[in-house]
């Protein structure tokens, strides 16, 4: 019975852990056509992937021709961009 209980307070305590986790950065890019570049808040050029975790601060350039699709974690929304366009990350 000890072994059950400790099992289920692990994996509650691994649960609310990992989806605090997930939700920490502002949003992800889920996927991206042509060649947008991603800045940091140093203006420093960062290199671009698919489940890549964007911070508030970060901007993406998206040239024209080229779109990028955003993912916010912790508001569950989803946002296409297609350029040209300057797309600044924020908190919300």
């Amino acid at each position: 019975m000890n072994v059950i209980v400790n099992t289920l307070s692990l994996l509650t305590f691994l649960f609310c852990t990992c989806q605090y986790a997930w939700a920490s950065g502002a949003c992800m890019i889920t996927d991206f056509k042509g060649t947008p570049s991603v800045f940091n808040e140093k203006r420093q050029q960062t290199k671009i992937a698919r489940f890549k975790k964007l911070w508030p601060g970060d901007t993406i350039e998206v040239p024209k021709e080229a779109e990028i699709t955003l993912a916010y974690l912790a508001l569950g929304r989803i946002e296409k961009w297609q350029g040209p366009a300057l797309v600044a990350i924020g908190e919300n």
